[in-house]
């Protein structure tokens, strides 16, 4: 889940286990 975008290159996710951290946004799909 992303909680928030920090900029065009970077978002905070969120993972099913609740694990937060930063995902470059290249690899994330919208679904």
């Amino acid at each position: 889940t992303v909680i928030s975008r920090a900029n065009d290159q970077w978002s905070l996710i969120r993972t099913d286990k609740g694990e937060e951290g930063y995902a470059y946004s290249q690899y994330l799909t919208q679904i």
